[in-house]
């Protein structure tokens, strides 16, 4: 329907342009949401009941973290899009969302974006200085239960800390945390925030994807890019998408790409495609470990790349002896930590020991250097890992 999406200017054409079966309290939604998940979205019962129980508790920031094409944009709209049609007693009064995939991610741009949620008297002066704006965020929504989506965070983020760059963002957050004020905010990211004051982390509450979605849920997103049944997949058997599903991880935006390919290649079908399972799960392995490893800056990618060639699990000092000369103990240090946040490392808490996740390892190794000479080719990084062991 046309203006749905959107916080009108005329409030009382508002009804008129919701669908028949939203609610007929004032319309909250101020500005479109980054997708509709509506027609296709496919499990994730347990986040979505998680997120809405976190909302209803005025949880001061959760945070939806997870590997590209995780869903983590189509899972928050989806619980957004439940909440606009629960009783207006409890829900926010306002919603309002900034995403990286159409606008910067700034303390201006939230300001702007947060001035819909506002009458005329009330609105913010984004040429404020900074702190002083975030102090006007905060006094204009001290009683006001409005609810801020920051989608796609990373794009703010140091690639390193996971500290949030803007200044004035970060200053918005912190104050949201730290304040009695009734805003309250969640964030999509691939990496998990860092904050300088760490007993602010003890105020977020995360929801993780990095686990994708189950062989049937799988399954069933194949068969909703289906509709015409115009790729095979729609009445392929259920051995044929499971396949499918295993070798794409469950990752939501691979299943999509799986199916267009199938849409776009009328000599390919499900039948063909997984003819060779391994060779299908290698090609979708390396796709999805290219694309994490182009976000890591060089240090964190070379600490990657030394854990690939250790075999076993190892603790920090093992792994220190092993890239003694190669890294610093500040970078192995950071590495380290923004590996695990990021689920490229597993860590076990309880021995103190990290480790690689196998079905990546063979697809980092590809990475190393080929020349002979080079410090971090395979040759010189695995006569490191058997020194070490023979001491």
């Amino acid at each position: 329907m046309p203006g749905y999406g959107y916080r009108l200017v005329v409030p009382d054409q508002t009804e008129n342009l919701l669908p028949a079966n939203a609610p007929k309290s004032s319309y909250l939604l101020c500005g479109p949401l980054p997708l509709n998940p509506a027609q296709r979205f496919v499990g994730r019962e347990r986040e979505q009941l998680q997120i809405k129980r976190l909302i209803h508790e005025n949880t001061r920031l959760i945070s939806i973290y997870g590997g590209a094409g995780s869903g983590k944009t189509a899972l928050l709209c989806k619980v957004i899009e439940d909440i606009l049609h629960e009783p207006a007693t409890s829900r926010p009064t306002e919603i309002v969302c900034l995403s990286a995939h159409n606008t910067s991610l700034s303390l201006p741009d939230a300001a702007c974006e947060l001035n819909k949620a506002l009458d005329q008297r009330s609105r913010l002066d984004i040429s404020l200085p900074t702190d002083s704006l975030v102090y006007e965020i905060a006094s204009a929504f001290h009683e006001r239960a409005c609810l801020l989506l920051l989608d796609g965070l990373e794009a703010v983020q140091d690639e390193t800390t996971g500290e949030i760059i803007d200044d004035g963002l970060r200053m918005l957050v912190e104050n949201v945390i730290t304040t009695g004020v009734r805003l309250r905010i969640i964030v999509t990211s691939r990496d998990p925030l860092s904050f300088m004051s760490r007993s602010l982390k003890t105020w977020e509450r995360s929801v993780s994807l990095f686990e994708g979605l189950s062989v049937e849920q799988g399954s069933a997103l194949l068969r909703l890019c289906d509709p015409d049944g115009v790729a095979g997949l729609r009445d392929a058997p259920n051995p044929v998408l499971q396949t499918i599903s295993r070798a794409a991880r469950g990752n939501p935006r691979v299943l999509e790409n799986i199916a267009g390919l199938l849409l776009n290649d009328p000599s390919m079908t499900p039948s063909v495609l997984i003819a060779n399972p391994d060779s299908l799960a290698k090609q979708i392995a390396r796709v999805l470990v290219h694309d994490a490893m182009s976000r890591l800056s060089p240090s964190v990618r070379r600490v990657l790349q030394v854990a690939s060639v250790i075999e076993r699990p190892f603790t920090k000092e093992q792994f220190s002896r092993v890239a003694d000369g190669l890294l610093t103990p500040e970078q192995i240090e950071q590495g380290l930590a923004r590996l695990t946040r990021g689920s490229h490392l597993l860590f076990d808490r309880d021995t103190r020991q990290y480790r690689l996740r196998e079905d990546d390892r063979p697809y980092i190794y590809e990475t190393l250097p080929s020349e002979t000479d080079n410090p971090f080719s395979p040759q010189a990084l695995y006569q490191r890992v058997a020194q070490y062991s023979q001491e």
